[in-house]
């Protein structure tokens, strides 16, 4: 009944709070899933790699924003892990590519708070946009980033890998230490 929906449960009387169903062909199909700092938002990443944020109240659709316009022709690629560093100013996206390597994990930062006319533009977005900027990117050797976690002072964040997990600073990218030799499809500080 519930397929490819997105809800929000009660955890203490096990209500469900409120259910929505992605619409159109750029948000359905999505994979990694984050809520805010202050749990007012919850953000998730769409198949086609655009970034949709929600509203943790309602379940409406308030936001989206297109962080890989570079990478549209890697029709099958997908972000499936967003995190949101504890300030909430910063969020680490992965990127997973179906051909080829050099997948990557992008520090992205707020530049704005939703503004209510901006629309992203060519992905067939309707909601308000978001606007933030690339900070950092740091590289994986590999097609695939699965997953992703910042530390608690917001400082450093830890991707796995085909390659491995690499511990890496959110605002260079420069890698800080590594794991390797084998793949890593869930990590956490």
């Amino acid at each position: 009944e519930d397929g490819g929906r997105i809800c929000l449960w009660c955890t203490s009387t096990m209500e469900r709070l409120w259910s929505t169903q992605p619409s159109g062909a750029k948000r359905q199909y999505y994979s990694g899933l984050a809520i805010s700092p202050d749990s007012a938002q919850l953000c998730y990443a769409s198949h086609t790699k655009l970034l949709v944020w929600l509203d943790m109240k309602t379940g409406q659709e308030i936001a989206a924003f297109d962080p890989l316009p570079e990478s549209h022709s890697d029709t099958c690629g997908s972000v499936p892990s967003v995190r949101y560093t504890p300030d909430g100013s910063m969020m680490v996206i992965t990127e997973c590519k179906n051909e080829g390597s050099g997948s990557v994990a992008n520090t992205l930062q707020k530049l704005a708070e939703i503004r209510e006319s901006a629309l992203v533009s060519g992905r067939g977005a309707t909601a308000p946009a978001l606007s933030f900027e690339i900070v950092a990117t740091h590289r994986h050797g590999g097609p695939r980033v699965f997953a992703c976690d910042i530390s608690g002072d917001g400082k450093l964040a830890l991707t796995g890998s085909h390659g491995g997990a690499h511990i890496w600073n959110v605002m260079t990218g420069e890698t800080v230490g590594t794991f390797q030799n084998s793949r890593c499809f869930s990590v956490l500080f």
